[in-house]
C-alpha cells in the first residue's frame, strides 16, 4: 500500500485548511507504517515461532498435501 505523494506534503503545509486536513493525514500514514510492519515482519515471525514450537513438541513439521 502506498500513501499518496500529497499526503506527505499536507503534514508541513501552513495554508488555507491545512489546520482541517493535518488530523486527518496523520493517522492514515501511521497507519500505512504500521500494517506495512505487521505484516512485513509480525506475521512471518509468529508463523515462525508456531512452526519452531511444533518441531520441538513433535519432533517433526507436518505438511499437508492438498490435492487442487
Amino acid at each position: 500500500m502506498r500513501v499518496p505523494l500529497w499526503s506527505y506534503s499536507v503534514l508541513w503545509s501552513t495554508g488555507v485548511g491545512s489546520d482541517v486536513m493535518q488530523p486527518i493525514v496523520l493517522p492514515m500514514i501511521g497507519g500505512v507504517l504500521t500494517s506495512s510492519t505487521h505484516i512485513l515482519l509480525v506475521t512471518p515471525l509468529i508463523f515462525l515461532m508456531a512452526k519452531e514450537y511444533e518441531l520441538r513438541k513433535l519432533g517433526k513439521i507436518e505438511v499437508y498435501e492438498t490435492k487442487h
